[in-house]
């Protein structure tokens, strides 16, 4: 399959474009121009809709990918639902726009004129007509259409260029006319037509075209021509030989790029956003690049190899200078590096002023009028760079570790974060280091880029200590680079400090305030992947705003990633770092009084979550807490903590048993319970509640062991180990008959019923239930018992006994409303909705049913809702209400789609048996693409 942006907008199969107008192509343009990539929700929703929102954007947005993956029939799996988008994942070979890019780009590192000239023919060749035709008028379009004419209008620039070089000048005039007719405002074009022109003896028509685009400029934008073009129409006048077209050998131009990296590898999508902001126009206000990252991270490679890719865009010379912000000694200062910037353009000691305004003013008076690349590498912070920068006309592109954020708001710099290498890259990049050995054991490869955390510096590091034993296996290196301990010792180079990974992050380090140093070195101790505000003011000891301050400016010098909005995460070589200086400086009791708040913060917001996630009352105390935990406004935002957290959950369970904190980890467990539960995270729930149990019984607790018992037994029962599942249950209402505790009986019996009416043991399942429920109403508990009760509903409906189904299903859904638990309550709407279609109530069943949905709607429960949907779906189909049952059943599909839930081939099946063709496009209502 081919997809097509450089004109209208196609999947073609066979000469065929297969997705239909409307929706599901601006879907399409959408990711493609982002082309493996994410593309956030946010994003798809804003280009389908802008402000007329449908009432569920999320649902219709589900619905409309579904529909675009079944238009792509075999390609379907190139969309993937990712955790807060969509991506399409396609080569370069699939996409026009991508073979365009790669063939410009091809040609700008090309030195040969005529195989240049051959290679951006060839990238133009993918142009069929406007960029997004076919569309309907959309923000998608507005936005992207001018920048893609404006990337094939360079190209045809460059390409009439080189022609014009190799002295085709009377072949390029007619399209050169054409187009400065178009963009009768585009200065560059306008030069290029005036060459072609008068070097094909047509002096009178280049004239005519200056006359031309001088009185468009001064009756539509109130300017005048620039330099370039007013110089050559000087030329032209006069008949002499225009500028342009002679090799000038000026002085004092310089041409100061280090050398390239002849083993760069990838980064093509930050390459592309570079060439996106070099200036077109021939006097643009300057344009700012602010290029941050992390050290080792590989910003002045890129730097360097994009500078070199773009430098013939850059006539009038390019100025490298090291600010040295980062590295040993000190950051040069601003008025040395002014003075060094303008000897290298000429200008005499004698003609420098002594002061820093007087030599930025120079500076932006010898750079006034010319087009010239400065790559301002190692930046220190803002202040530094600021009185180098030229007035107009020039590109600046600037490397720092830091942050330039006041550059982007003072003086409207673009920012562009540099990350880790995507695996891919990172063993590319091995392999052209290493060589056959490394094409040969690919396993071994892709281990050392994860060990190395995709970082240039450090898979560099890594490739040259291959190199040193030709001989040996690439295994071995792996195994050696495996110790936590051994990593950056491993990666240190022993003779340049530069391309050692411990010095490189000890510059970043040494640059903090002591207490994001302090935060920094408890950070490399937390257990997680990633880490909240309120979790780490916990680890620090500290209010969450002082934290936030903190942590700032740790994500502002690149020693931290920021990746979701409040959430914050090492690399794990930098996490080695800072926890071998929490070990060094940071003395034992310090490191784990820090993580006992820790555990605390995480056990008080779990039990804040709990309330919202868990009908019922909690059995056991909780002790006062030593930090602010998160709070929770409803069930979606406590979800959604779980969620967020994840495996973080397990680390700190752990975290809390190896370090001895017993009577914060069984207590944690029972509290975090929940989360894994609902998430259907068997083995993370087992897991936690194994170290609540270990705890609980080094502790000698017995209420903490029974609930351990029965948290495990729930695990089991969730990953389908039932008779494990029923032992476990045993236990634990043996330890709640010990100690006399009804309310922990009852939960346990509820367990045992659920776990006998999963197995089909319904007589039994039926006994523990009742139990229960007798039991539950003894406590006068109305949350408890409403669970006993849906469980006896539960198995009633096994047993065919659909009347007292009904019956007993309405008083547990009555109670849970009376408690606030619409989570469960949306259970016992679902039950009803089974048991009154059972009984052939269809009426009852559908208006059950929908209040399920709009409940799990409400909460988020994405697994709930598809589910509640489908049933709503079959409701409406038994009678015969067919074109509704179709828009359900494909929201339905949509979200199970988007969670990558094996339930949505079967719905996705059942679905093309039902409809006629096999085809739901037709589908009629608010939800189709059109």
């Amino acid at each position: 399959m081919r997809f097509h942006l450089l004109g209208p907008v196609e999947a073609v199969v066979a000469e065929r474009n297969v997705v239909p107008p409307g929706r599901g192509r601006l879907v399409l343009a959408a990711l493609l121009l982002r082309a493996n990539s994410t593309v956030s929700r946010n994003d798809l929703v804003d280009a389908l809709w802008e402000a007329d929102l449908p009432a569920n954007p999320d649902a219709a947005l589900q619905t409309t990918v579904s529909r675009l993956r079944s238009a792509l029939a075999g390609c379907r799996d190139q969309i993937s639902t990712e955790p807060h988008g969509y991506r399409i994942t396609i080569t370069p070979e699939q996409l026009d726009l991508l073979q365009f890019r790669s063939g410009v780009e091809d040609a700008v590192r090309e030195e040969d004129v005529a195989a240049r000239v051959e290679l951006l023919r060839n990238a133009l060749a993918q142009w069929r007509g406007e960029p997004l035709s076919g569309l309907p008028p959309s923000a998608l379009v507005r936005d992207h259409a001018p920048a893609l004419t404006e990337e094939r209008l360079r190209a045809i620039e460059m390409l009439a260029t080189d022609q014009l070089e190799l002295g085709r000048h009377a072949e390029i005039v007619p399209q050169l006319t054409t187009l400065a007719r178009r963009y009768p405002a585009r200065e560059r074009l306008a030069v290029l037509l005036m060459q072609a022109q008068f070097r094909s003896g047509h002096q009178a028509e280049a004239l005519h075209v200056y006359h031309r685009i001088r009185t468009y400029l001064a009756d539509e934008l109130g300017v005048d021509p620039g330099p370039e073009l007013r110089r050559l129409y000087d030329e032209v006048l006069n008949s002499g030989e225009p500028r342009t077209t002679r090799r000038r050998r000026e002085h004092h131009r310089p041409r100061q790029l280090p050398t390239d990296i002849t083993r760069f590898t990838g980064r093509a999508a930050d390459l592309a956003v570079l060439d996106r902001l070099v200036p077109t126009a021939a006097q643009p206000p300057v344009v700012i690049v602010a290029l941050d990252g992390p050290g080792g991270v590989g910003k002045t490679a890129l730097a360097v190899h994009w500078a070199h890719s773009v430098k013939h865009q850059f006539p009038d010379g390019q100025l490298y200078l090291n600010l040295r912000g980062h590295g040993q000694g000190h950051p040069l200062d601003s008025a040395m590096a002014i003075e060094t910037v303008l000897r290298s353009l000429g200008i005499t000691d004698q003609q420098i002023p002594t002061d820093l305004d007087g030599r930025s003013a120079l500076l932006r008076t010898v750079l006034a009028g010319k087009r010239m690349l400065l790559l301002l590498d190692n930046a220190a912070d803002a202040t530094q760079v600021r009185p180098l920068l030229p007035g107009s006309g020039s590109l600046v592109l600037i490397t720092s570790r830091t942050q330039l954020r006041g550059l982007v708001v003072r003086e409207g710099a673009s920012r562009l974060t540099l990350e880790q290498l995507p695996s891919t890259e990172g063993a590319e990049l091995l392999t052209r280091i290493i060589g056959d050995r490394a094409r040969l054991a690919p396993t071994a490869v892709n281990d050392l880029v994860r060990r190395c955390n995709g970082l240039p510096l450090a898979l560099v590091i890594a490739a040259e200590r291959a190199t040193r034993s030709p001989d040996a296996r690439l295994d071995d290196l792996v195994t050696e680079l495996s110790g936590e301990r051994d990593q950056l010792d491993f990666l240190g180079s022993g003779d340049d400090p530069s391309t050692d990974i411990r010095s490189v992050f000890s510059w970043s380090y040494h640059a903090l305030s002591p207490d994001a140093a302090t935060l920094l070195r408890l950070l490399g101790i937390f257990p997680g992947a990633d880490i909240g505000v309120p979790a780490a003011a916990a680890l620090a000891g500290l209010s969450q705003a002082q934290t936030v301050r903190l942590l700032d400016q740790l994500v502002d010098t690149s020693q931290l990633m920021n990746r979701r909005p409040g959430r914050y995460e090492l690399h794990d070589l930098m996490r080695t770092y800072a926890a071998e200086l929490a070990e060094e400086f940071d003395p034992p009791e310090l490191r784990s009084a820090a993580l006992r708040r820790l555990v605390d913060n995480y056990l008080q917001t779990a039990v804040a979550a709990r309330p919202w996630l868990q009908a019922g009352e909690p059995a056991i105390d909780f002790p006062a807490g030593l930090s602010e935990p998160d709070t929770f406004e409803d069930a979606r935002s406590a979800l959604a903590w779980h969620e967020t957290e994840g495996r973080n959950l397990v680390a700190v369970a752990r975290l809390a048993v190896d370090q001895g904190f017993d009577d914060l980890c069984w207590r944690f467990a029972y509290a975090s319970w929940v989360g894994p539960h609902r998430g259907n995270n068997w083995q993370d729930l087992l897991e936690i509640q194994q170290a609540g149990l270990r705890a609980a019984e080094r502790a000698g607790n017995l209420i903490g062991q029974a609930h351990g018992h029965s948290g495990i037994g729930g695990a089991h029962r969730g990953a389908g180990r039932q008779e494990e599942a029923i032992t476990e249950q045993l236990e634990a209402l043996k330890l709640f008959q010990q100690v006399g505790d009804p309310s922990g009986q009852a939960a346990t019996l509820r367990n045992l019923s659920a776990v006998c009416l999963d197995s089909g043991r319904y007589t039994e399942a039926l006994a523990y239930g009742s139990s229960a429920q007798v039991t539950d109403k003894a406590t006068g508990q109305p949350g408890n018992t409403a669970k006993s009760a849906y469980q006896v509903a539960l198995t009633l409906l096994a047993l065919g006994k659909y009347d007292e189904a009904v019956v007993v299903g309405a008083e547990a859904g009555a109670l849970f409303r009376e408690v606030g638990q619409r989570r469960a309550e949306a259970g016992a709407l679902q039950l009803l909705a089974t048991g009154w279609g059972r009984l052939g109530e269809h009426e009852p069943a559908i208006d059950a049913a929908r209040a399920a949905v709009e409940i799990r709607t409400a909460m988020g429960d994405h697994a709930y809702q598809a589910a509640a949907l489908e049933q709503l779906g079959d409701l409406l189909l038994a009678t015969g209400r067919r074109a509704e049952a179709d828009r359900v059943w494909l929201e339905a599909l949509g979200i199970l789609d988007d969670l990558g839930d094996p339930a949505a081939d079967v719905l996705r099946s059942r679905l093309e048996d039902l409809a006629v063709g096999g085809n739901l496009w037709p589908t009629p209502g608010p939800l189709r693409i059109s």
